[in-house]
């Protein structure tokens, strides 16, 4: 299961062979909210017109981002830069022109819908970014392998370290963006509980993690006995701003358009 990008290149009845003819899902994951920005960097540094205005006109950085969406106010343009990146956020946004946005719309729920959802009684496993080796090593094992790869422990991060944009986000906007995308952290919640190749401690010890990324406190509360309820996190912490804002159309303007970034200057696409 892979974008639409990719995925167009094979037809829907391979996709469900392939359903069919698989009894696990191995998922790639990392912290959700680390994912939203390694995809937004990604996408700032691209070589793309059309994305280069929206980066620099709507969010020139990421943090400057979250700062953008957690407002009300503004001037139209602000007002549709904010409701596409509510949207995008939130895997709503419907335009299919835009490749430049792709890495941040298409999260955890999206490829969860295509597959755990379809197949419901497969075997989850998933490999954690920030276990990444350890994860590799247990699985290569679990399948009767000696759990040696011939690239081990080599860091590989295509280029990212070259990335230049700042991933600062105040505490309060961590805390925010942790809400717009919480059917998405609802999504890892889900596949982190049911991987077959963690056990509970790594399991806890993840879910943790992120929930203290995002402010959340978890004294006394086993996430494993009692998971967290995103959604009801969603209701009490953003959702009125959210549908505020999810709410703004201009008269006449579709609103999956970038079409008013056309009329922004050129210069300097290149910062």
């Amino acid at each position: 299961v892979t974008s639409p990008e990719i995925e167009k290149f094979s037809s829907e009845k391979t996709r469900t062979w392939v359903l069919d003819n698989t009894s696990i899902f191995l998922y790639s994951m990392r912290d959700p909210i680390t994912r939203i920005i390694s995809a937004y960097n990604y996408h700032r540094q691209e070589f793309n017109p059309e994305g280069r205005r929206f980066y620099k006109r709507c969010f020139p950085s990421v943090g400057e981002m979250v700062k953008k969406l957690h407002r009300n106010g503004g001037d139209m343009n602000v007002k549709s830069c904010r409701k596409i990146g509510l949207e995008l956020l939130m895997g709503t946004f419907n335009s299919k022109k835009t490749t430049y946005l792709s890495h941040i719309k298409y999260g955890y729920r999206y490829y969860m819908k295509r597959s755990l959802d379809e197949r419901p009684n497969h075997t989850v496993a998933v490999i954690r970014t920030e276990n990444l080796w350890e994860d590799l090593i247990h699985m290569d094992r679990l399948v009767g392998g000696d759990g040696h790869w011939t690239r081990m422990k080599k860091r590989v991060t295509h280029g990212s370290q070259n990335f230049k944009y700042s991933s600062d986000i105040s505490p309060d906007g961590i805390n925010f963006l942790c809400c717009v995308i919480y059917d998405d952290m609802d999504a890892y919640q889900t596949l982190i509980i049911k991987a077959a190749n963690l056990n509970d401690t790594q399991k806890r010890e993840t879910l943790l993690a992120v929930m203290s990324h995002c402010q959340i406190d978890t004294s006394g509360t086993d996430v494993l006995e009692n998971p967290f309820s995103w959604p009801s996190f969603y209701n009490d912490t953003c959702k009125s701003s959210v549908e505020m804002a999810l709410a703004y159309k201009e008269e006449g303007r579709d609103s999956n358009s970038t079409e008013f970034l056309k009329d922004l200057p050129t210069q300097g696409l290149s910062n």
